[in-house]
């Protein structure tokens, strides 16, 4: 919640603090503020010191007395405290925010009073995410709650959120996936890059690639040698292109194709990590590879030895 008179600084910072996923009220003055907090809950109050009428250190006093818990700024343009910052210091404030106000702190002071006590957090950004449960969740759910499905285990979705306290997505979540739910906390920034990362382009890649499937089975059925019209086909350079293209997106050092017993596994090695990314019919295999060594100025018929493109 933002508490100040100012209009357009309020404004401004609702709209920027909305951006990075931040709920926001506004109250213009003392009297309203109170009633917010009467009506809901809030991680943190942003309370400007001088307003007309009942100033900021009043309101705070009220509105700790309301909810002690709230965690609650109080902003102020003067460069040195007075005596109204003991007071309220006394009250209970968490500190002074001075103008202008610095917005990646306020996001991470939200973030941090949002986190529930005693869940572990993990680093998204090495985590490996099972494409199994990634399915069980339309990317368009991950996005609205700001969840990431990590793996199944044991009748469980495991899932990392920003915001472990919210039920409507926790239940949205076991009517969706049919299991109960497991919940790993983690930053909102780096859910919602991993939520980039997994869910990506793939379902674009994997309508391109549904276009070459049959014609892939008759490609490998018919003769050992590859035909270049079977490669120029659209469908497996743009599938290819878009693979590539994802993988700058993601700043992959690596993509690996690698036939499996029953699937082709697709995956982008990032920070030295290896993610799963696609898991394919393995009838693409052949004109995907054949596709690569094009680009690399390969012989495309010779499959036994290694060669350096």
């Amino acid at each position: 919640m933002i508490v100040d008179d100012d209009a357009n600084l309020c404004e401004t910072l609702a709209d920027i603090l909305e951006e990075k996923g931040c709920r926001v009220v506004v109250a213009y003055d003392g009297p309203n503020a109170i009633k917010e907090v009467k009506g809901q809950h809030f991680d943190l109050a942003l309370i400007d010191i001088v307003m007309p009428g009942m100033n900021g250190v009043e309101a705070l006093q009220q509105i700790k007395a309301i909810d002690p818990q709230l965690t609650t700024m109080l902003i102020t343009g003067h460069t040195t405290l007075d005596d109204s910052v003991s007071e309220a210091i006394e009250a209970g404030v968490a500190g002074v925010l001075y103008k202008p106000l610095d917005i990646n702190a306020i996001v991470e002071m939200i973030e941090s009073r949002a986190e529930a006590p005693g869940l572990p957090r993990i680093d998204l950004r090495r985590y490996k995410v099972q494409p199994a449960a990634l399915r069980l969740i339309p990317e368009a759910v991950a996005r609205k709650w700001d969840i990431l499905p990590l793996r199944i285990e044991d009748n469980f979705l495991i899932v990392a959120m920003a915001d472990p306290n919210n039920l409507y997505a926790i239940e949205d979540l076991r009517a969706l996936s049919r299991m109960e739910v497991k919940i790993l906390r983690a930053a909102l920034i780096d859910v919602r890059g991993a939520i980039n990362l997994h869910y990506r382009a793939a379902g674009k890649i994997e309508k391109e690639l549904r276009q070459i499937i049959s014609t892939a089975v008759e490609w490998v059925e018919a003769d050992d040698r590859i035909s270049s019209d079977l490669i120029a086909q659209a469908p497996v350079v743009r599938a290819v292109n878009l693979l590539v293209s994802q993988a700058v997106k993601d700043r992959a050092s690596d993509i690996h194709i690698e036939p499996q017993q029953d699937h082709l596994r697709v995956r982008y090695r990032i920070d030295g990590i290896l993610h799963d990314t696609l898991s394919l019919p393995l009838s693409v295999h052949g004109p995907m590879v054949s596709r690569v060594k094009v680009l690399a100025s390969m012989n495309i018929a010779e499959r036994r030895r290694p060669q350096d493109g």
